[in-house]
């Protein structure tokens, strides 16, 4: 068996809009903490209004995301006064961008008055929340998601597709941009053998693939989270999950869809604290957990895990 040497830093890990109109989603899946309590839920969140928001408060969060970083905050409290705890989802995510900024207090003011509940700037807390009591993105809730994320980072406005396989609720923003973790690509191999950089007792991970097999340090994945490695003659990607310490590799070559080999890198986005990857030829984000194309041209194409059976 051979050992990956490890090289490079990393780090560990606008025409936007006019009126935001488009349906949502709605889903009706639990979150992972399991039931509601409904005895533990603010008023606020147990009786939902049905049906698209007033025309006022649409057209209230059209000006708010008109200009998701300078935000007008009479905007807000007209937001806030509507009562629609669904309007919690786009102030999150604003939230997200804009901890610890100037606008901080006037957003979790806001959510406090939506959700009726005091969680201070704690966007993780809000979503937990919202999320617990199943409360559903209003429609254009998407449009408004886009507006905020593109206006901190245009590079993703490929994978902010309206034909995704996501809950947008889910996704999130995972405090790097695209590209932002570099990874490694075809690194320089040396044997297991006599490797005084590389102490007995750490972790790496095997990957078989062609015959030939390879052990990856985890704490050279957890600088990079991406390897594109060739092995065995075959291209693949070896992926971590910092968050999740989940590794998975992935073949690489043979993909439908594809036209040849993918390399892959970082997104800089989440769906449920799990990395979510895409490939720099097609352009289509992936779980790294699963290995499925969740939007873009590859979208429901799932990657073939390493080892094979």
């Amino acid at each position: 068996m051979r050992l990956m040497r490890g090289v490079a830093l990393g780090v560990i890990v606008v025409t936007l809009m006019a009126a935001c109109t488009g349906r949502g989603p709605h889903s009706t899946e639990q979150s992972e903490v399991g039931e509601p309590d409904e005895l533990a839920l603010p008023d606020e969140l147990r009786e939902v209004p049905q049906g698209p928001l007033g025309r006022p408060l649409r057209k209230e969060l059209d000006q708010v995301f008109a200009e998701p970083l300078y935000l007008a905050l009479g905007d807000l409290r007209v937001v806030a006064a509507s009562g629609d705890p669904r309007a919690a989802w786009p102030l999150v995510d604003l939230l997200r961008f804009h901890q610890g900024g100037p606008l901080e207090r006037d957003l979790t003011r806001a959510l406090r008055k939506l959700v009726g509940r005091k969680l201070g700037p704690d966007w993780v807390g809000y979503t937990d929340l919202l999320l617990q009591a199943d409360i559903p993105a209003p429609q254009g809730y998407l449009c408004w998601k886009r507006a905020v994320f593109l206006a901190s980072e245009p590079a993703w406005k490929r994978f902010f597709a309206a034909a995704a396989d996501l809950d947008w609720r889910h996704v999130t923003w995972g405090g790097v941009f695209r590209d932002g973790i570099p990874t490694l690509d075809r690194p320089r191999v040396v044997s297991g053998r006599g490797g005084a950089w590389l102490p007995d007792d750490d972790i790496v991970f095997g990957v078989v693939s062609g015959g030939e097999a390879r052990a990856y340090p985890r704490r050279v994945l957890e600088l990079h989270e991406i390897v594109n490695d060739e092995l065995g003659g075959e291209p693949v990607a070896v992926t971590y999950c910092t968050l999740c310490g989940t590794a998975v590799a992935y073949a690489a070559d043979g993909i439908p869809g594809a036209d040849g080999p993918l390399t892959f890198a970082t997104s800089g986005l989440l769906q449920r604290s799990n990395k979510l990857m895409y490939d720099e030829q097609t352009e289509t984000l992936f779980e790294q957990f699963s290995g499925v194309g969740v939007a873009g041209p590859l979208r429901g194409v799932e990657l073939e895990r390493l080892p094979r059976p």
